[in-house]
């Protein structure tokens, strides 16, 4: 799972390492980091392989489902590099992370059919009820370019490129070219 800046994801949470996670972020009214697997699978801790860069995420809301299951809507808030890493006996993940600012970049002609398909996309019925996107007035080129991300059914690997790029101008270059493309990453 890959999440980006200004989007928001509803994570069903049932394992102990992530439950004990959350009961520490919420207490201490902190976040955690969302990072894409690159290797090894979500239940086998000791195999897994995670990218260097990932998403600083906030809770903003839980609740407990019928089956048990506790669901956290988190909202993405600023992409980070991760450095030093280490997993604790219970297979949970901890890691020192370095914020990654990005300059704003402003909207430009350029971008008008990206401004578009977001703008056709959020009038769409199943986007603006489900959407992780929350549509609003887009300030800038990078919120653009995370919440397209976001919200385009791109394949892990596309994702985290987006995740990479180093500005928005990239980013919604990537985008462009694969939408050209048919989604070729």
């Amino acid at each position: 799972m890959t999440a980006f800046p200004y989007a928001n994801l509803s994570l069903r949470v049932f394992e102990q390492r992530y439950l004990r996670m959350t009961c520490e972020v919420m207490k201490r009214q902190q976040c955690f980091v969302i990072t894409p697997l690159l290797d090894g699978a979500e239940g086998s801790p000791d195999e897994q392989q995670f990218a260097q860069v990932g998403c600083l995420v906030r809770v903003d809301d839980f609740h407990k489902q019928a089956d048990g299951l506790l669901e956290l809507e988190v909202q993405g808030l600023e992409r980070v590099n991760i450095g030093r890493r280490w997993q604790e006996a219970d297979g949970l993940w901890r890691g020192e992370v370095e914020r990654w600012p990005e300059a704003e970049e402003p909207l430009g002609v350029d971008h008008g059919c990206l401004i578009e398909l977001f703008e056709a996309m959020c009038a769409h019925p199943l986007i603006s009820r489900d959407s992780p996107v929350r549509c609003q007035q887009l300030p800038n080129a990078n919120v653009l370019s995370w919440k397209l991300g976001s919200c385009l059914p791109l394949p892990p690997v596309c994702q985290l490129q987006l995740l990479q790029a180093e500005s928005a101008t990239q980013r919604l270059a990537l985008i462009h070219s694969w939408l050209d493309h048919d989604m070729e990453c």
